[in-house]
């Protein structure tokens, strides 16, 4: 078993949702480890990539200076109306820019799992190595549905994407950034009310 490591924050799965919190949390000032089984799919796009910009929650997204507008700013075209990510350069991009972000580490591994060790909450890997966090991002798209963005009972863990019924990939990358200040705020010790599903797409206060 190899020596644990310590973070604030560890945000499981590097999809849209995934991406998004890893840096937010990273930007509350959250020492952050992005956990993926492979490095080489961080934000893939899977299915259409097109989307309105007029949307609310890309706004919202753009307000919060979001990893998703910023690379749409530069790697789009225009397609019936609608705006298209280019699927080629959009994941590269969005990893360049993750591999930037003060306080943020990206390792490529697999949970196996997942317990509790007084306040904190303790990550086993297929590759024997052992996590510990303050609070954790579970933004794997694996379909176990709960009320609330953070567990029943367990205030530090927190959920994003499909895991919550989200299947519009801009309302997830919206939902992930939220959820990963509130990580950060909850690890920080700051601030941690748990957020609903649905309030995790209206207009942060």
């Amino acid at each position: 078993m190899k020596k644990s490591e310590f973070y604030d924050v560890i945000v499981i799965g590097a999809g849209h949702a995934g991406c998004e919190a890893a840096r937010a949390a990273s930007n509350k000032g959250a020492s952050t480890l992005l956990l993926t089984t492979s490095l080489d799919t961080i934000a893939v796009l899977a299915g259409s990539a097109t989307f309105e910009k007029n949307l609310p929650e890309f706004k919202e997204l753009k307000r919060l200076r979001g990893l998703m507008p910023l690379v749409a700013s530069k790697y789009t075209t225009k397609t019936n109306g609608l705006t298209m990510l280019d699927a080629w350069q959009y994941p590269i991009e969005v990893k360049y820019l993750l591999e930037k972000t003060s306080n943020l580490h990206l390792k490529q591994d697999r949970v196996t799992n997942i317990s509790l060790s007084g306040k904190n909450i303790v990550l086993k890997t297929w590759a024997k190595q052992i996590f510990i966090a303050k609070a954790v991002v579970v933004a794997t798209g694996n379909n176990i549905l709960t009320q609330s963005l953070n567990m029943s009972g367990i205030n530090n863990i927190f959920f994003a994407k499909q895991i919550n019924g989200e299947e519009n990939f801009v309302r997830v990358a919206l939902q992930g950034l939220m959820v990963g200040k509130d990580a950060a705020l909850r690890a920080l010790g700051k601030q941690g009310v748990p957020r609903g599903t649905r309030e995790a797409v209206s207009r942060e206060q």
